[in-house]
Order: structure tokens, then C-alpha cells, then sequence
């Protein structure tokens, strides 16, 4: 059995990755730059690397085989439905065994915004791609809000317009072993499942640059601006339209309330608590350019 990881140099397909070669399985990473995915995660025992071409469906195709267990989790792009339909239909057809996708918790709220529109209409086209699979669907990643913060904090600019709102922040880690035991035990105990992946508390952004501050031994602030502020500042530093319109739409999780509800899959499959922000931020603190 090989397990196909597409998005392998991704934030979270990179731990799967690293998990499955860890427990000694086959495993074929789809990438558009194996240079860079080489680059990534080496060339360990157990991992190839299958250099793609969405514009070349017979390549795309060779990817896939017959009993494969296959991850899809791209990052976010102009073209990522299109791509991760591509992958999806290119696996069903080739026979691929079982099929999980990183999704986004939210999906199935009234939110609306740019990452769930897109996650929506992927999490359709698998409906009706005729293959066992699973959904995943996590809050948003704590490690994101802080490489976010990182590229702030240290002229002071770092914001949003939260509300004052919660979220169950994750950490990308216990995304990655879940990912990792979904796929080794298969779809035998897990196909038609949707599971929503949060931490184990809802917190504020306020909160989290308490805990910076803690962690950086200085104080850190995060301004809160108003929608149409944010986006001027953001456009302002000449981001793409794509970029700003998720940054935008992860405050609006916070504002609204998206992602505030604990759920318990995470420990429930993984036998152990999941991680909380205020570990990940301790853990990480050289991230955030601490006070020398």
C-alpha cells in the first residue's frame, strides 16, 4: 500500500508526510517542484517524490494507483478548487482505495468568505467523485496566527478587526497525527465521517498577545481596527487580492464566532489532550523576535 500525500510540502501535509515515513510506510508525494519538495523533506527511505502538471491530466493521472490512500490538503490559490478536483477525480479514477481532505471548520455555518466558499465547493465536487473518503475540518491554525504576528509585531502594527471574538485555535501537529491515523486505519473506520478538529479551549486575540507578551518577556499589542482600516492597511503593503481576503476572513472566524465550540475528536481519536496556543507560543517564542 502506498499512501499519496498531495499538498506534501504544505503546513500540515508535511507532518502527515513525516509521520507516515516515521512509521515505515511507502509514501509518494505529488509535487509541481520536486526540487523543492527534495529540499523539504529530504530523501528519506520510504518517500518518492512525482513531479505533476495541472495542465497535463496523463501525468496527473500517473500519480494514482490502484489501493492507494491518498491525502488532499493544497494551500490556498486562485486555482485551488480546480486543482484539488483534479486531484480528487485523478484518484477516483485510477482506483485509489480511500481519500481524506484537510477541509475548514466553518463549512457548515452561515459564515461566508473566500476560504469557505472555496472549501465548500471542493467538499462537493468529493460528494459525487465516487470514492470512500473523509473530511476534516479544522479551526484555524494557531502556528498561522503566529507567523502572521511574527511579520508584525516588531513595528508594532499588528491587528485586526477580531471583536473581541473566540477561536478554538489547533495546532498543525495534532491536524497531522490525525491525518495520520485516519489514514492508516482506513476507510473501514472512517469513510463518510466529517470531523471537526479544534483546540481545547476558545480564546481571544487578546488573549493570544497576552501570551506573546509572556512568551517574549515584553509587551506586545494587538490593535484592533476596523473592517475597512484592516483592509486599507493590508492593501496598503501590496498584498494580492487573495491574501488580503483571507486575512479578512480569518478576523471574521474570530468576530463571528466561527470556530468558537470545543469539539473532542481530537483527543477522542488521538488517546490525548489536544495541544493548547499558549503551549505552541511558549514552544515557539524565538518566532516572535524576543527582547534581547
Amino acid at each position: 500500500m502506498t499512501f499519496v500525500i498531495a499538498g506534501g510540502t504544505g503546513t500540515v501535509g508535511s507532518k502527515v508526510t513525516r509521520q507516515l515515513l516515521a512509521q515505515g510506510q511507502q509514501v509518494r508525494v505529488l509535487t509541481r517542484d520536486a526540487g523543492r519538495a527534495a529540499e523539504l523533506l529530504g530523501r528519506p527511505d520510504g518517500l518518492e517524490l512525482f513531479q505533476i502538471d495541472f495542465s497535463d491530466p496523463s501525468r496527473l493521472a500517473g500519480g494514482f494507483q490502484a489501493g492507494d490512500r491518498v491525502y488532499v490538503g493544497l494551500g490556498g490559490s486562485m486555482t485551488q478548487v480546480q486543482d484539488e478536483s483534479a486531484l480528487i477525480d485523478a484518484a477516483a479514477r485510477a482506483g485509489a482505495e480511500y481519500l481524506v481532505r484537510l477541509s475548514c471548520n466553518g463549512v457548515d455555518t452561515s459564515t461566508k468568505n473566500v476560504i469557505l466558499d472555496g472549501h465548500r465547493a471542493v467538499e462537493g465536487h468529493l460528494a459525487g467523485a465516487g470514492i470512500a473518503s473523509t473530511l476534516v475540518r479544522p479551526s484555524t491554525f494557531i502556528d498561522a496566527i503566529i507567523r502572521i504576528a511574527s511579520q508584525f509585531i516588531p513595528q508594532d502594527v499588528w491587528g485586526g478587526n477580531d471583536g473581541g471574538g473566540t477561536c478554538t485555535f489547533i495546532d498543525t501537529r495534532d491536524v497531522a497525527e490525525f491525518f495520520a491515523l485516519l489514514l492508516t486505519q482506513g476507510p473501514e473506520a472512517h469513510a463518510g465521517r466529517v470531523y471537526t478538529l479544534t483546540g481545547p479551549e476558545a480564546v481571544t486575540m487578546s488573549q493570544v498577545a497576552q501570551l506573546v507578551s509572556a512568551a517574549t518577556g515584553r509587551e506586545v499589542v494587538r490593535h484592533e481596527r476596523t473592517e475597512a482600516e484592516s483592509e486599507s492597511f493590508l492593501n496598503g503593503l501590496g498584498l494580492p487580492a487573495l491574501q488580503v481576503a483571507v486575512l479578512l476572513g480569518l478576523d471574521q472566524f474570530v468576530r463571528e464566532g466561527t470556530m468558537s465550540e470545543v469539539h473532542d475528536a481530537t483527543a477522542a481519536l488521538l488517546g490525548k489532550p489536544a495541544r493548547t496556543a499558549a503551549a505552541y507560543i511558549s514552544e515557539n517564542a524565538s518566532l516572535l523576535h524576543p527582547a534581547s
